[in-house]
This record gives C-alpha cells, sequence and structure tokens, in this order.
C-alpha cells in the first residue's frame, strides 16, 4: 500500500469513461479496472462507525451509473 493508504495505477479511458468493478466485505476490498487490465486488493478494518462508502476524484468526473447488490449467506 502506498503512503497514506493510497495506491496507484496509470489507466487509459474507454471512450471517455473508466470502469471500476469494486467488491467489498467486513475486511477487504477488491477493485478491477476496465476488463481486468489492473486489479488492486487490500485488507481493511473499518471501525464499527464505518457504514458508508465514498468516491472522490482529483480532478473533474461524473458518475454515470453505480450499482450496489448484497451478498447473504
Amino acid at each position: 500500500m502506498g503512503a497514506g493508504g493510497e495506491r496507484r495505477v496509470p489507466v487509459g479511458l474507454h471512450e471517455g469513461c473508466l470502469e471500476l468493478r469494486i467488491f467489498v466485505d467486513k475486511s477487504s476490498v477488491g477493485i478491477f479496472i476496465g476488463d481486468g487490465e489492473y486489479v488492486l486488493t487490500e485488507r481493511v478494518y473499518p471501525g464499527l462507525e464505518s457504514l458508508g462508502i465514498r468516491a472522490f476524484a482529483s480532478g473533474k468526473c461524473t458518475i454515470v451509473s453505480f450499482q450496489k447488490w448484497d451478498i447473504f449467506i
């Protein structure tokens, strides 16, 4: 993991868009970029008060689509 908990990879846009598939469970996050050009995984240990997900960018961007599925085991 990089400084401050950040990991960076150089990615290109496809028709001006970036596709991310992000999987989150109780102790890990997996991010699949594009068609699998890059895959980032990390162990996380959120506190009890960590109940949301936040998206941010260093430049201008628009979230075109956001879908969430619950996994019940």
